[in-house]
């Protein structure tokens, strides 16, 4: 987050995830090149560990952007049958540290 957060104020001085609706195409920018970060970290955790799903919490979830360029350059960046077979949820409320740590256990 805090990467992000330092993004947009580079961008636009006082300009954060709180006040992103001042500017738009500049969030849209960063949601973009944050979303394709995921998707290469992402792509290699599916190759590695061939997890039955994913589950992303982030903030950013609810900027369709972020949630489109994840899935498709995921997508552009894994074999088609795995892509197919590992499920991406993008969860659109937080959870609690304890519930994520207790799903990333299971």
């Amino acid at each position: 987050m805090p990467a992000v957060q330092q993004q947009l104020a580079q961008r636009r001085p006082g300009l954060s995830w709180q006040t992103s609706d001042e500017a738009p195409p500049v969030v849209d920018e960063v949601m973009r090149q944050a979303g394709g970060l995921l998707a290469k970290a992402i792509g290699q955790i599916i190759l590695l560990l061939n997890p039955a799903s994913l589950i992303v919490d982030a903030p950013w979830n609810l900027h369709p952007l972020f949630c489109e360029t994840v899935r498709k350059r995921v997508e552009s960046g894994t074999p088609s049958y795995t892509f197919q077979h590992t499920p991406l949820y993008f969860l659109q409320t937080r959870l609690d540290p304890a519930v994520r740590l207790s799903l990333g256990v299971i």
